[in-house]
Order: structure tokens, then sequence, then C-alpha cells
């Protein structure tokens, strides 16, 4: 069987393009909820527009332009914005390094009274064990093995 333009020109008027548009919105936009990662959605965006165009009228060459430039302009000039504004921003602060040095205790550190202070470089920090069987008492010295909050979890310099 041999297809001609005339049989495609046929088939192109006796479809709803307004119902394949919307198809393509439903589908574009699954797409984009299950990848979350701002591609499929202009596309939806750009199906819109051609079901417009498509209730308008316009032919079925010219919607499929229309939704082709629209995808594609959407694309670049807006994903950058967009994906830097949803992009959670993570505030860096020196208290990393501190991680692996040593502290003095303070104050008694018992996790399970909920209470504990050690000082490193000078600056006093709320402290608790890495542990709840760890207990540590004021003067001992333990190694910092993570920052918690604003807790440093700490573990004596014998077990480290």
């Amino acid at each position: 069987m041999v297809i001609n333009a005339s049989f495609i020109e046929k088939v192109a008027d006796d479809v709803n393009w307004v119902w394949i548009w919307l198809a393509v919105i439903i589908v574009a936009a699954l797409l984009e909820v299950f990848s979350v990662q701002l591609v499929a959605i202009w596309f939806s965006l750009g199906a819109i527009v051609s079901m417009i165009a498509a209730h308008l009228g316009l032919e079925p060459v010219w919607q499929i332009v229309l939704f082709l430039a629209v995808s594609i302009v959407l694309i670049l000039s807006t994903r950058r914005v967009v994906k830097k504004i949803l992009t959670p921003k993570l505030k860096r602060t020196n208290a990393d390094r501190l991680i692996g040095m040593e502290c003095v205790i303070t104050e008694d550190i018992d996790n399970l009274e909920g209470r504990g202070a050690a000082k490193v470089l000078g600056q006093d920090w709320t402290a608790r064990a890495v542990r709840d069987d760890i207990k540590l008492s004021a003067g001992d010295k333990a190694v910092i093995r993570e920052i918690s909050g604003v807790k440093l979890m700490v573990e004596p310099v014998s077990e480290a």
C-alpha cells in the first residue's frame, strides 16, 4: 500500500486535533510528575498553545510547528531560571571544619538526660555523644564526629 499526500491530508482533516493536544498535555504532565526534571512541562505548555490553535482552526501542520517552536523556546529560555529557583540553596558554614577535631567537655554529656556541652576553638557548643551508652564528664577530651543542627556529636578520644 502506497501512502500519498492526499491520504495523509484526509486523515489529518478527520482527526479532532484538540483531543490529540489534550492527550499530549496529559502525557507530558504525567512524565513531568514522575521525572521532576523540568523537561516535559514545557511540552505541556507547547501543547496547550497548539490545542488553542486547533480550536481556532489552524492547519495541523502549523499546529505541530507551533508546538515545537513554543516548547523549544520555553526550554531554552526558562529551564535554567526555573531550575535555579526550585533548587534548594544550601548555606555552607565553616563548622564542617570542626569534624575530626578534639574538643574539651565543659558539661557532663548524657544523651538520655539531654545535656552536655563542649568547647572547641574557643567556642562553646551543645554536645551529645554519638551513642546513647557513652557518658563523658567535664574535663574529658573527645573527638567531633559530626555536627547535627547546632550540636556536636562526639566520642571519647580513647574510642577514636
